[in-house]
């Protein structure tokens, strides 16, 4: 599965971008992460954007907003969050659910028995 993503977050009055931080203390106040995974077709990001949505209706923490789309066949997801923590474990989550989700799709077909 490739992974195209890019990463912001606000601190101490500026923006950091792309994960590149200037020297000194850090803090951090909020992010957001843009993943981007091309599928193989428009049918399965369709078939995994169902699987996860009801994950996105139903996050068990307020503290960070998600919001999946499709980009034709590319699956793009977009967290915001009020801190790193967060942030961090929403991309984790979500990879993770697109992960199995693709497994599952795999077995089912006889792709991967």
């Amino acid at each position: 599965m490739d992974i195209l993503s890019c990463a912001e977050w606000t601190g101490g009055g500026s923006t950091h971008s792309n994960l590149k931080a200037q020297e000194g203390i850090l803090l951090i106040r909020q992010g957001r992460a843009v993943i981007e995974i091309p599928m193989e077709s428009e049918e399965i990001a369709e078939t995994i954007r169902s699987a996860i949505d009801p994950e996105t209706n139903s996050a068990p923490s307020d503290r960070a907003r998600v919001e999946v789309i499709l980009r034709g066949s590319v699956l793009v997801i977009q967290i915001s969050s009020g801190d790193l923590t967060s942030l961090r474990a929403a991309m984790n989550s979500y990879i993770a659910w697109v992960s199995a989700s693709l497994d599952t799709i795999d077995a089912v077909l006889g792709q991967n028995p």
